[in-house]
């Protein structure tokens, strides 16, 4: 729409501004009635009074299509704001060619842009957590010091030394249909109160070596625990006050719904915390007593590439590297809860001739795995009710040499998966448990 209007109006302009352009007749003059006629220096016509119409006609086209796509973003009824913002503006628009007093006719565009324009932001302000409000004096000031900021200027912001307080601690949104939205989800997390939190508690979390941390809510209380080193440690309980906000900065950065406290949420984030970087999953699911949300943390950084650097002893390193060249068989890979699985399974991978033969890795989309070179990768949506099943005849048909499934999965997969080992085909999987015996 944007893109439309300013091409249609940039035409008018040029029309009007060149007289060459508009029906010249008798050498390039005005049609007359046998009395001499020329147009005077200018073609009579106010570059200053165009010019202004035209900035205004630009703030117009920028704040109409901000409540269009504020209203989806906080469920107005887009189907009643977008007219009343459109067309009384354009009617004064095209008014004010026609009515011979200019100011007149200003004003007039100035109220039919203005007044919808109050309207929508007191009605939509009223409807919204306080963070989330716009032209109130907080966000005047944090628009002053963004646009300061530019120029070189330091202009206190409460909004801003709010959400940059704290640990430093980066919180890159993920999830939503494009930059745009992503950015979106950012700027709406930034102004909740509970941005501090999260960053405290991310940066706690990293700062004890946990990979995980688990939210109970109950009808006043939140129950804390970090997962380090495979074991979960109980934390003091925090206020619903405090909880709430946290939770719901970490579905909104995920481009989930934080109004949502029954249905299952998954979603992912990043994190980027003292040079490292981490894919931060979160589950969020209503229980009896309330909700859960558990988040887990996966180092993007490659600390280990081969079995010596995990520590294996030579002997054992070439058992199982003569194991990976098998040109067929069932290989599973097995650790303790929290016991590095992950990190296994990917030096596994990088362990395997991964240039002679085609590899394909089944995960589900949220799973945040590290990307391993020549490691072709199928997702399979589990939140839309999808499974490995759904995806293994398509990829079967590409006539890969190796499997790779991370996570256990149904048994139907895995009894399909088998039959393909007798072609030459090698499947790779894993599975946590305590001792050799019970992953078996």
């Amino acid at each position: 729409m944007q893109r439309s209007s300013i091409i249609v109006l940039t035409g008018v302009l040029i029309l009007a501004l060149d007289p060459t352009l508009a029906f010249a007749q008798d050498g390039g003059g005005w049609p007359t009635t046998g009395v001499p006629f020329t147009r005077g220096a200018g073609g009579y016509l106010s570059t200053f009074k165009i010019l202004l119409s035209w900035f205004v006609f630009l703030g117009w086209v920028k704040t109409t299509d901000w409540v269009s796509q504020d209203c989806f973003r906080t469920k107005m009824n887009y189907s009643l704001w977008n007219p009343l913002v459109v067309f009384p503006f354009l009617l004064a628009f095209l008014l004010s060619w026609v009515i011979p007093w200019y100011w007149i006719a200003f004003v007039l565009m100035l109220m039919a842009w203005i007044a919808p324009l109050v309207v929508y932001i007191v009605q939509r302000n009223a409807s919204v957590e306080e963070y989330q409000k716009v032209m109130t004096g907080p966000h005047l000031r944090h628009m002053l010091s963004v646009a300061g900021s530019k120029v070189g200027l330091n202009i206190s912001s409460s909004r801003v030394l709010d959400a940059d307080k704290g640990p430093p601690v980066k919180l890159i949104p993920k999830g939503g249909a494009d930059e745009q939205a992503d950015q979106a989800n950012l700027l709406l997390a930034r102004q909740s109160p509970g941005y501090l939190t999260a960053k405290e508690v991310i940066a706690d979390l990293l700062d004890r070596r946990g990979n995980a941390m688990l939210l109970n809510y109950s009808a006043t209380t939140v129950a804390m625990k970090y997962e380090i080193d495979g074991i979960w440690h109980d934390l003091p309980h925090k206020d619903r006050l405090v909880g709430d906000p946290l939770l719901a900065v970490l579905k909104r950065i995920a481009n989930k719904n934080e109004a949502e406290r029954r249905k299952k949420q998954e979603g992912k984030f990043g994190v980027e915390y003292q040079g490292a970087k981490y894919t931060a999953s979160i589950v969020c699911q209503g229980v009896e007593s309330g909700e859960r949300a558990l988040v887990y943390l996966h180092d993007k950084k490659v600390r280990f590439k081969t079995f010596e650097g995990l520590g294996m002893r030579p002997k054992l390193v070439e058992q199982v590297k003569q194991t990976l060249s098998a040109p067929q068989g069932l290989i599973l890979f097995s650790a303790l809860p929290a016991g590095g699985l992950s990190t296994l399974f990917d030096v596994g991978l990088r362990e395997s001739d991964r240039y002679m033969r085609d590899f394909a890795a089944i995960e589900e989309v949220s799973a945040g795995e590290n990307e391993i070179e020549n490691v072709t990768v199928h997702t399979y949506d589990a939140a839309a009710g999808e499974t490995p099943m759904t995806k293994l005849p398509n990829i079967i048909r590409t006539y890969p040499g190796v499997y790779a499934i991370r996570d256990p999965f149904d048994a139907q997969s895995l009894g399909l998966l088998l039959e393909q080992i007798p072609d030459d085909r090698v499947i790779m999987t894993s599975v946590r448990a305590k001792e050799a015996v019970e992953s078996v």
